[in-house]
């Protein structure tokens, strides 16, 4: 388990932007740069190789694949949290018994035991949400979001 004095030293360290995923994992695993900040899928099968040593996921809850490396908000960051998510979405004006007969499906789907065996392989966290909880959680995120951007003076 980290300890938080090990994520205080990392805090300290420089920002360098990249142009995309492939170059930062491949100056990570050249030991050309000490941490990366990266989605888990690429990083996975070296994760549990040891080869490299996961510090924290930006989700809520743990990541079943990497069920000891602990959430950011465990080691004391709890404002440290995101997640890339995907979610199905329709042209505007779809009719409601679709919308409806599609959400009972997938949220059918992503319940069933393959389907979760999967997602814990592949290090996915799912959600069970209806349209409207969808919706709000959608929203929290694009307002936390542009709160942090403009926090921080952000620019395009």
């Amino acid at each position: 388990m980290v300890e938080q004095m090990q994520l205080r030293k990392i805090a300290h360290l420089n920002h360098v932007p990249y142009r995309g995923g492939a170059p930062l994992l491949t100056d990570f695993f050249g030991n050309h740069i000490p941490v990366a900040a990266t989605p888990i899928l690429p990083i996975l099968q070296q994760a549990e190789a040891g080869v490299i040593v996961p510090l924290a996921v930006t989700s809520t809850e743990r990541i079943p694949a990497l069920k000891d490396v602990p959430t950011f908000a465990e080691i004391g960051y709890p404002e440290m949290n995101g997640a890339i998510w995907f979610w199905l979405a329709g042209p505007k004006g779809l009719p409601a018994p679709i919308v409806a007969k599609l959400n009972e499906e997938i949220r059918r789907l992503i319940a069933a035991p393959e389907t979760k065996q999967m997602f814990d392989k592949s290090a996915l966290l799912s959600m069970d949400a209806d349209p409207p909880a969808l919706t709000k959680y959608i929203a929290g995120e694009v307002n936390r979001w542009t709160a942090f951007v403009e926090e921080k003076g952000l620019k395009k």
